[in-house]
């Protein structure tokens, strides 16, 4: 288990990135439309990264919502699966089937597969102070897009500035907006999307 935002998720191609966030603000935290609606963009920090010994580039659009003061994130509950199928007959995959190169019927299920909600184990709020410790002295807690959209949080909220890490402060804005990552990203289906809880 890792820390993170209070919602995340990867951005799909037919659906823009504002609505996209509400919609994972529903599905993970149970937000109503009423909330949901005043998130606000934020800008985006972006990183390359390993994965399968190759190097991937991603960007993390950010936003900041404003939450209530007694408003508690749940996440929604879990639907059964249905009941599985049983497979389909020669006679019913000619007719259903799609000719292949060969002139065979293509047997494949029409059931589409439908992609699994992160559901959070457990909700905590912490103090914009107890994150950044627990960032510098366990960040193998955290998930990569997390942290960094953390300290593009505090640096826009004046949590994090020039005269709290002077020796620092350049190199650390400059690391959230890797340019390679911003260069090379060319497709949304590479996007994270994070929002975090505003003041």
């Amino acid at each position: 288990m890792r820390l993170g935002q209070m919602v995340s998720g990867g951005q799909p191609y037919a659906i823009d990135l504002v609505n996209n966030v509400r919609t994972i603000c529903k599905t993970m935290a149970s937000l109503s439309e009423d909330i949901a609606m005043f998130v606000q963009p934020t800008g985006l920090v972006s990183y390359t990264a390993e994965k399968d010994n190759q190097l991937v580039s991603k960007v993390a659009f950010t936003f900041d919502l404003l939450l209530p003061d007694d408003f508690t994130p749940t996440s929604p509950p879990l639907v059964p699966a249905p009941p599985t199928q049983p497979p389909e007959t020669n006679a019913e995959a000619e007719l259903e089937g799609t000719p292949n190169e060969q002139g065979e019927a293509d047997t494949q299920s029409k059931q589409e597969q439908t992609q699994p909600i992160t559901r959070v184990v457990e909700w905590e709020c912490w103090p914009v102070e107890e994150v950044a410790e627990n960032m510098a002295t366990r960040p193998e807690q955290w998930h990569p897009e997390a942290i960094l959209t953390n300290i593009d949080f505090m640096i826009r909220h004046g949590y994090l500035g020039p005269n709290t890490a002077a020796d620092h402060y350049t190199q650390i804005v400059a690391s959230l907006r890797c340019p390679y990552a911003c260069a090379t990203s060319t497709t949304l289906n590479e996007t994270q999307m994070v929002a975090t809880p505003a003041e």
